[in-house]
């Protein structure tokens, strides 16, 4: 029955024909509100985690982004105290950044 409920491909119709026949459920007004307010909760919630999941993206793609720039600049020249001070990091930071990819700080 919470299959039929929670189908993202029905209806509103078809919805309450499958809980009238499949498991004979007396459809009246109430019970379509009902079925409807929780319907659009779990759209709602469905749309909430879609866009957490977007913003955790975007979060990691910033970030991703981030390391690659340190490690770039730092390969180019760039001194970690430099990469700290621009980047606004501690040094630390940028060094367990480096370090956690591979790269000597022996330059």
């Amino acid at each position: 029955m919470l299959n039929t409920l929670f189908a993202t491909n029905l209806n509103d119709r078809e919805r309450f024909e499958r809980l009238t026949d499949n498991f004979q459920v007396t459809v009246d007004n109430d019970l379509k509100e009902d079925v409807r307010t929780m319907c659009n909760l779990g759209q709602g919630l469905l749309e909430k985690g879609e866009a957490l999941g977007e913003a955790r993206g975007e979060a990691r793609g910033e970030k991703k982004k981030e390391i690659e720039n340190i490690i770039s600049f730092y390969m180019d020249g760039d001194s970690v105290e430099r990469l700290a001070k621009v980047m606004k990091k501690s040094e630390t930071e940028i060094r367990q950044v480096l370090v956690e990819h591979g790269v000597s700080l022996e330059h």
